[in-house]
């Protein structure tokens, strides 16, 4: 703030980043919808809606798979939607989440991510005319650009 006062920037010292970055009434859909009423709670709720990368969270007391549940809930039965590593029907599940639009939770990751997911991961898809494609193994799917991982 000193910077700004001594090159005469306007400012202001009551700045919220949240009350900037997003709404509350956002923030109040989101409480709604379980997520924790604490500033760290917050900050990540705005990073999981606006980042343009795909979030890794370490959830141990559950609170973001319990918020994330309920704001996904709706969307498919949670059986389509939520996976694991080890789901012999990972592809499958990832790949109609990308074509439909839909969020994917892939649950209790370890050390390392399968390779298989490294396309979705970093958004490789082509565009091709008005369509995205992404090639997931030997699938090419289209993409959709609301899917959420």
């Amino acid at each position: 703030m000193g910077r700004c006062r001594e090159t005469k920037i306007p400012f202001d010292s009551e700045l919220n980043l949240i009350n900037f970055l997003v709404s509350q009434d956002i923030i109040g859909k989101w409480l709604l919808e379980g997520l924790p009423n604490d500033e760290l709670s917050k900050q990540n709720g705005i990073i999981i809606s606006a980042s343009s990368r795909f979030p890794m969270m370490i959830d141990p007391q559950n609170q973001a798979w319990t918020w994330i549940i309920k704001r996904e809930t709706g969307t498919l039965p949670k059986s389509q939607w939520i996976t694991n590593l080890n789901d012999k029907y990972l592809k499958d599940k990832v790949s109609n989440c990308i074509e439909g639009g839909n969020a994917c939770l892939i649950e209790n990751i370890e050390n390392e991510m399968d390779p298989m997911l490294d396309p979705v991961l970093e958004k490789l898809y082509v565009q091709v005319g008005r369509n995205k494609k992404l090639k997931l193994g030997d699938s090419d799917l289209e993409w959709d650009d609301n899917f959420r991982l």
